[in-house]
């Protein structure tokens, strides 16, 4: 993340999230439109290869795209926003790895 800018937005903290964390499937008894609302889960394969490069401790690159609110706008400390603490899960989560 050394050449982004130092800020980024929720929505990249959530998509990242989303993709690592994936919503499960509606219970019995919960509504009809909550079953209905994940249509795909996608294609995850890419996601697994760069975990599993992280887990080897290989380098990988984090990367943000948005706008105004992904610079990080109205973010108190640069190490505040999301862009920054996406990183910080992934250095926290695989030590060994070059973020």
């Amino acid at each position: 993340m050394n050449n982004w800018p130092p800020r980024c937005s929720l929505a990249v903290l959530v998509l990242s999230l989303a993709l690592l964390f994936p919503c499960p499937a509606a219970e019995p008894g919960e509504s009809a439109a909550f079953a209905r609302s994940v249509v795909s889960g996608g294609d995850t394969a890419r996601l697994q290869q760069v975990l599993a490069k992280a887990r080897r401790g290989e380098a990988i690159t984090v990367g943000v795209i948005g706008g105004s609110i992904t610079a990080g706008a109205m973010a108190s400390q640069p190490e505040k926003c999301y862009g920054q603490l996406v990183a910080a899960w992934w250095r926290k989560t695989f030590p060994q790895a070059k973020i």
